[in-house]
């Protein structure tokens, strides 16, 4: 079962998922939640404050301050969904791709 699709008995359980942004432009956060097998916008938030960077420091010297904002965003936009996704800039995140050869055989050592 995909995300947003598969069995009516799970989509009834399934209350929604909620994504959470921190960026530059402060903290933003969605909740999307199934509707005839496709994902719906239900509500949305964000906070006003800005932040001074991507990474945001001072939520990672101050957890406990973006927690707070969190909690005051997740309040406000009245969200019900407890479970939610998260997901980083291309540009902090180290990755590469790399074609590997097919091996006709295993060779043992």
């Amino acid at each position: 079962m995909g995300l947003f699709g598969g069995n009516k008995n799970a989509e009834e359980q399934f209350v929604g998922v909620v994504g959470v942004d921190i960026g530059t432009s402060g903290i933003k956060m969605v909740e999307l939640t199934p509707e005839k097998g496709r994902p719906r916008l239900s509500t949305y938030g964000y906070s006003d404050e800005k932040t001074p960077s991507p990474i945001a420091p001072q939520y990672i010297e101050n957890p406990e301050a973006a927690v707070e904002v969190l909690r005051s965003v997740y309040k406000d936009g009245r969200f019900r969904a407890t479970k939610a996704v998260a997901a980083l800039p291309g540009s902090e995140v180290s990755h590469a791709i790399i074609t590997l050869p097919v091996l006709a055989r295993l060779r043992r050592i």
